[in-house]
């Protein structure tokens, strides 16, 4: 293994916007994808699905992997999947090599995600929270210039463009792969402690509400402010970035304070501020100015939940954090499936159904809060 230098570390975070790039090429580029399969609009959801299926696949398989092989390995296979998904995705004239394609291309995705979630912490093992939540910041970057991009596509007539340039991207990042620290699997200590998992039901479930809201939330806000508030779509697309704004900016604090301030605080505050802001959704439907302010306020509550809560199971189960990130990686994933669908049903065409980012707030409080009290386990743990 090669020892992680300040310029390794900086060329790991800065590679993972790639991620938040290609977790918004889909989302980014659905009408036109579907326009080119000749596939009716409210059958694009079978695109989505196919990512989130295949990234969950990955999630789950990836961090069981990495406590069992170098990382190496994987973030490459990752970052070619994605590479070669993509630029098979863009020439092909054949949906359902398309659809396959889609399933790849989530496949790396998930790989590239729980590369990054579980190596972050031994890129800075003195502050994994911080380490956490830089990466998660460059994923918010990512995530806010993917669809920038898609729009820069769409500008020369060729939404593929899109594809091309992040597909050549993830094949160039491969191997820079080859050339980052690769880190082998931990090695067991004397002492073993099975896993208990039932332990690990609540970050699960907190996990799993707070994806279902950081996807919900950003999909259903823009139809809440045309359906209720009349703005325009334009507007709805300014709440969308806010939103994603609010996150960046918010991760990019966590990873100057986490560390300094206690885990299990910071959970909770963002979690509050989520809450907040989607009440002041609800308390304010039709006022264009308050859900804006509203959505940068939920997006800045989320910032700290997703990293925070990986810190802290990597300080409960260091040595088996790879595969526990990878199940409770893959749960949360569950809630990107899951509760955006439920929230749409509840809206009804008729608003955003932002009860169901409310309750899931709630739920995610009281998670946090069990999570809080539960001990700590001694010894190396088997999972």
């Amino acid at each position: 293994m090669t020892t992680p230098t300040p310029l390794s570390r900086l060329i790991f975070r800065i590679a993972f916007a790639l991620v938040g790039v290609t977790t918004t090429v889909i989302a980014s580029t659905l009408q036109p994808l579907t326009d080119y399969f000749k596939i009716p609009l409210e059958n694009g959801g079978l695109f989505t699905s196919a990512f989130f299926i295949g990234a969950s696949l990955t999630i789950l398989i990836g961090g069981n992997l990495l406590d069992r092989v170098p990382s190496r390995r994987i973030s490459m296979t990752g970052a070619t999947l994605v590479g070669v998904s993509l630029l098979v995705l863009s020439f092909t004239p054949i949906a359902v090599i398309g659809f396959a394609s889609v399933f790849f291309f989530g496949m790396g995705n998930g790989l590239l995600i729980v590369c990054g979630n579980t190596l972050a912490p031994r890129y800075n093992p003195e502050s994994p929270a911080r380490e956490l939540s830089a990466i998660n910041f460059f994923f918010g970057l990512g995530a806010i210039v993917g669809p920038q991009l898609a729009n820069f596509a769409f500008s020369t007539g060729d939404f593929r463009l899109m594809y091309w340039v992040v597909g050549a991207t993830a094949l160039l990042l491969a191997v820079v792969f080859n050339f980052l620290p690769s880190f082998p699997p931990r090695t067991k200590s004397a002492v073993i402690v099975k896993v208990k998992w039932v332990n690990l039901i609540p970050f699960a479930i907190l996990l799993f509400a707070y994806v279902g809201v950081e996807i919900g939330f950003s999909a259903w806000i823009s139809p809440q402010i045309t359906l209720v508030a009349l703005s325009s779509v334009a507007t709805g697309s300014v709440a969308i970035s806010l939103f994603w704004t609010g996150l960046t900016i918010g991760r990019f604090i966590t990873s100057f304070i986490a560390g300094r301030v206690s885990g299990d605080w910071l959970l909770i505050f963002g979690i509050g501020g989520v809450g907040i802001g989607v009440a002041g959704v609800l308390l304010f439907p039709a006022t264009e100015i308050m859900l804006l302010i509203m959505s940068f306020v939920v997006g800045f509550g989320c910032a700290p939940i997703f990293p925070i809560g990986l810190a802290l199971l990597n300080e409960r189960y260091p040595d088996g954090f790879g595969t526990i990130s990878g199940v409770i990686i893959a749960i949360g994933n569950g809630g990107a499936i899951f509760l955006p669908a439920i929230q749409g049903q509840v809206g009804g065409g008729v608003n955003g159904g932002m009860i169901v980012p409310l309750i899931a707030a709630g739920v995610m409080m009281v998670c946090a809060f069990i999570a809080k009290n539960i001990p700590k386990p001694t010894g190396t743990v088997q999972a």
